[in-house]
């Protein structure tokens, strides 16, 4: 009998303890399974059937490795044009979804939860013709879960699916035959050689190269001893009882269950530190080889279920449980250094298990789960059979970690996660960047640094808090004007449910409160499921926090933080969906929580204010992003001062940080002639007609969008453009050039319905009856066919660039593309669009004021404006400014635009399109004579 057999026998755990292990398992696996799933089912319920195709086929694709999948045959349907028409056309693909030796088979497949099985092998059988699933040679991805919204009230129709993909190829249980006396053996001898290998390595980068070969020849007779003494010292019972065995040593070994625990830990110790450093080094290639199919799978389901997006994040367990989860230099939607264990506990351990999985910490009990050295131990326990009471789970658990509550100065040495988020910002969603910035300032205080994962364990723990201080809007002069409107003007049309939760009086008599604790309370009573979903537990535990809790903030921003809490986690949650649906009657979970938070936390004036911020509002959306920046800022203030109290090393990769605060200063301290994209990603979609006119009132030119006169949209730009009025303003600015800029970066100018039969391009409308002479006298205005042109021009030479979010670290700032209008609305002023290769988008206005006075000498040719010497030097300081230097091979970066309303020509009264390609000519040329020798 090997000694590890033994000493097992002799640690027998007292039937008490037994019994109390026991009924903790059990009952953690039922409220696991419960709480999965349902929000299985919640889940399955608001995806398409695309999403589930291909969620299946996923599924099925990382289970089997067969060489027959090398090429994959598909078909795709495509719109392409045929002798002139776009038709639609059968194209058939082929994939190649093969890659040899890469590790797969999803352990526990064939008991698959019940919301999926029975549909996963139908689609098994009518698409690959399979009557059961070839078994996997060696089943290791132990866990695929969802992340991000799916399964909460933030799942949207059009939501991405991220899947984590867990895998171990290492087994996690180890059979007394692998712990013999002869493995023990095998494994501390493997690990001196491990060592000996690493001392003989550090010694020689010590010496110069001319002596390496001497100086290996001297050390290597007294690397290995170094590494025995070193073994010795780390594994000294396991040297005397089996290395090199004393049998006095040996018998006290077996004196007290104390000794025995204490010998048989070592030898599991052992086992982990042969796994670290002999095993998962060489399981590399094997990782390289799945996470190479993992994106073959990704790409093939892009192009054959275009409309829905599928990502996954394949990492061993045993990196997942380090908190080690990729790096920002290798994809941008990993956060590498920002978060680690934190993004553990917030986001992935309350995720979804989409397979048969449990983790581990489900099983025990509070104190063990949350305390780390008895987690380790309990599990090693499991792993080495020591204990056989979670034997009925063997086939189900996966190792994710344990749920250690988070300290203060793990957070704070997380820091970077502020810029991570502006990161994120600025890709598009402030408001969820926003929510997870105050999710992190948060847990850098003691009392509130309950994980998410926690609060799903304990839902009421934050019930016992008093009430959020409600909003008062009769108070607030910003916000005061919203108060005129009625429920009904404010709302218009709302979906009926099967409940209705408020009257109209009660709604009016409510139209200047906030949402309460009390509401939330209220919608927790009515919707149980709540008290499971991640995203309303994050947005119960900040309300509390940033309404009542947080003493360091005035009353005036606590009531501002609450408000933008609740139109960010609106936002996030796709409240949208239910403002006014054409299907009466049809309801879902997710539809009938919508629509009583809408009701409750948005009644009256308020919905308004977040339609209009859903609609594309100008000056709502101005004005919300605006607070939402600045509140944004001031956290990131406050946490930096709380940093400066606290003695800490951070962990940020220091590249990673670098790309990070790029774009914190970018987006959030932006210089005024920067041209930005909008905060909502929803907004930034085609329309039927851009309209240009002026408001003389404001002093701003409006661009405005008629989205929806003689336009078919597809259906996804339909289900976003049915929520916007007819009409609605896109942009105001001063600068007529920034705005059209301003719509052609943001997307509002372009193609829709792409790639379909009613593929058209947007119509641009110049209200000419709006224009007033005072912006542009007579030798400056432009016509309507002008501005079109001159729209069309900037389209063309600024199309999608080339650009990788690293280039901001990697690459020194170049300008790649230059329009330069000639007086554009301003007589004798230089108008410059300028892009970089970091995908920023500049406007500079030069003026000069002695040929504005004398424009009627340049107009009638008595004097050439392409001859004064004051607009060939402000465009060369202009492009000495910006680090252009002017070469044969740079020179058509620059593009020039002449109005050719402002110089008089021979050219007939019908030609003023080549009236316009003649002065653009005539002024590169001169330029060029100039500067090109």
């Amino acid at each position: 009998m090997s000694l590890f057999t033994e000493l097992k026998k002799r640690l027998a755990l007292g039937k008490e303890l037994q019994n109390s292990l026991k009924e903790e398992a059990e009952s953690g696996l039922k409220k696991f399974q419960d709480m999965n799933n349902q929000r299985i089912k919640y889940a399955f319920s608001n995806f398409s059937p695309e999403m589930k195709a291909a969620f299946f086929e996923a599924l099925f694709f990382f289970h089997v490795n067969l060489p027959f999948f090398s090429r994959h045959n598909f078909t795709v349907a495509q719109v392409k044009k045929v002798s002139g028409r776009m038709e639609e056309v059968i194209k058939n693909k082929t994939a190649n979804l093969y890659v040899e030796g890469a590790p797969n088979g999803v352990i526990g497949i064939e008991r698959l939860p019940e919301e999926i099985h029975d549909a996963f092998y139908s689609f098994v059988k009518d698409n690959f013709f399979m009557q059961e699933l070839p078994k996997a040679k060696d089943s290791c991805i132990s866990s695929i879960a969802s992340l991000g919204s799916v399964g909460t009230i933030g799942q949207k129709k059009d939501s991405d699916l991220d899947l984590q993909i867990q895998y171990d190829v290492n087994h996690f249980i180890f059979s007394d035959s692998q712990m013999d006396d002869t493995h023990i053996k095998t494994y501390y001898n493997r690990l001196v050689d491990f060592y000996a290998k690493e001392i003989l390595e550090r010694s020689i980068q010590k010496q110069t190269r001319r002596s390496e070969d001497a100086h290996k020849r001297n050390v290597l007779h007294t690397v290995r001893k170094d590494a025995e003494t070193f073994l010795q010292k780390k594994f000294y019972k396991i040297y005397k009882t089996l290395i090199q065995p004393d049998r006095q040593f040996l018998k006290e070994a077996f004196q007290n269950i104390s000794n025995i625990q204490s010998l048989l830990l070592q030898m599991l110790n052992l086992v982990s530190l042969y796994e670290k450093n002999i095993l998962f080094p060489q399981n590399k290639e094997l990782d390289k080889r799945l996470f190479h199919k993992a994106k073959r799978i990704e790409k093939y389901l892009a192009v054959k279920y275009p409309s829905i997006e599928i990502h996954f994040f394949v990492y061993p367990t045993y990196l997942y449980r380090q908190g080690i989860h990729g790096n920002t230099i290798e994809t941008k939607e990993s956060s590498g250094s920002a978060y680690e264990r934190i993004l553990n506990y917030e986001l992935l351990l309350p995720g979804i298990q989409l397979t048969n999985a449990v983790p581990l910490h489900y099983l025990f009990s509070n104190k063990i789960a949350t305390n780390a050295k008895q987690y380790e131990t309990t599990v090693q326990y499991i792993r080495f059979q020591i204990t056989k009471l979670y034997n009925p789970y063997l086939s189900r658990i996966v190792d994710l970690g344990h749920v250690e509550p988070l300290s203060t100065k793990y957070v704070i040495e997380h820091i970077g996660a502020m810029y991570w988020e502006a990161f994120k910002a600025a890709s598009g969603n402030l408001p969820k960047a926003f929510l997870n910035l105050l999710r992190f300032e948060m847990l850098l205080f003691p009392k509130d640094n309950c994980s998410i994962i926690e609060l799903i364990k304990n839902p009421h723990y934050y019930d016992s808090e008093d009430s959020i201080v409600e909003r008062d809007f009769s108070q607030s002069g910003e916000l005061n004007f919203l108060a005129n409107f009625s429920q009904e003007q404010a709302f218009g049309k709302t979906r009926h449910t099967s409940a209705t939760y408020f009257s109209v009086e009660e709604m009016e008599s409510k139209q200047n409160k906030g949402f309460s604790l009390a509401g939330i309370r209220e919608m927790e009573q009515l919707f149980p499921f709540l008290i499971q979903d991640p995203w309303w537990l994050r947005y119960k535990a900040l309300k509390v926090f940033y309404a009542n809790r947080y003493k360091a903030i005035s009353q005036k921003e606590k009531e501002a933080l609450s408000y933008a809490l609740d139109l960010c986690f609106a936002l996030h949650a796709g409240i949208s969906d239910v403002f006014a649906e054409a299907e009466e009657g049809i309801h879902t979970e997710r539809g009938d929580q919508l629509v009583a938070f809408l009701n409750r936390a948005f009644p009256g004036a308020s919905r308004r204010q977040l339609i209009m911020i859903y609609s594309g509002s100008v000056s709502m959306l101005i004005r919300f992003e605006k607070q939402l920046k600045q509140l944004f800022k001031n956290t990131v203030q406050r946490v930096n001062i709380i940093a400066k109290k606290l003695d800490f090393n951070t962990r940020s990769n220091a590249d990673e940080f670098r790309i990070w605060y790029y774009y914190y200063k970018q987006y959030f301290d932006s210089e005024p002639n920067i041209i930005q994209k909008g905060i909502l990603n929803h907004l930034q979609v085609p329309r039927g007609k851009l309209q240009i006119a002026y408001n003389n009132f404001s002093k701003k030119w409006i661009f405005r969008a008629l989205q929806k006169i003689g336009v078919v949209h597809s259906e996804k730009e339909a289900a976003t453009l049915n929520l916007l009025p007819d009409q609605v303003t896109l942009f105001e600015h001063t600068s007529f050039l920034h705005g059209l800029a301003h719509c052609i970066k943001n997307n509002y100018y372009g193609i829709y319905n792409q790639n379909t039969l009613r593929e058209r391009h947007t119509s641009v409308e110049f209200s000419v009856s709006e224009t007033k002479a005072e912006q542009a006298d007579e030798w400056s205005f432009v016509r309507p066919d002008g501005v079109v042109r001159l729209v069309r021009l900037i389209y063309s030479i600024f199309p999608p660039q080339t650009y990788d979010y690293r280039d901001c670290i990697t690459k020194p700032r170049e300008i790649t593309e230059i329009l330069i209008c000639l007086n554009l609305l301003e007589y004798g002023r230089l108008s410059i669009l300028y892009r970089d290769n970091l995908k920023v988008w500049r406007i500079d206005n030069f003026d000069h004021p002695e040929i504005k006075k004398n424009a009627a000498t340049y107009y009638y040719g008595k004097a050439s404006i392409f001859e004064e010497e004051q607009i060939f030097l402000t465009i060369v300081n202009f492009l000495e400014s910006q680090h252009f230097y002017i070469q044969e091979e740079n020179i058509n970066a620059i593009h020039f635009w002449v109005n050719v309303n402002s110089l008089h020509t021979i050219h007939s009264i019908g030609q003023f399109m080549k009236k316009e390609t003649d002065l653009n000519d005539l002024f590169y040329n001169k330029f060029k004579e100039r500067f090109i020798i």
